[in-house]
């Protein structure tokens, strides 16, 4: 496996746990019955992401880096 396919392979598989980890709570918001008691649970989930530390934000788009920038030339 190169590392273009492994970086494809990992940026995948980070989007789908993501995907599966915030499918609990979005599950509830958009097809349950809205209560206080979700709307907290929700709000409570997506703040604990917008309060991290700004180095756990830029950490998902780190690993794509080298493929995107210009200084290296494309093979095909």
């Amino acid at each position: 496996m190169g590392y273009r396919q492994a970086a494809v392979l990992a940026s995948v598989s980070f989007f789908l746990g993501v995907l599966f980890l915030c499918f609990s709570v979005d599950y509830k918001i958009l097809f349950a019955p809205l209560t206080e008691d979700i709307i907290n649970d929700g709000l409570a989930f997506y703040t604990t992401f917008y309060h991290s530390p700004a180095a756990i934000k830029a950490r998902p788009r780190s690993p794509l880096s080298p493929l995107f920038s210009s200084d290296t030339p494309c093979e095909h």
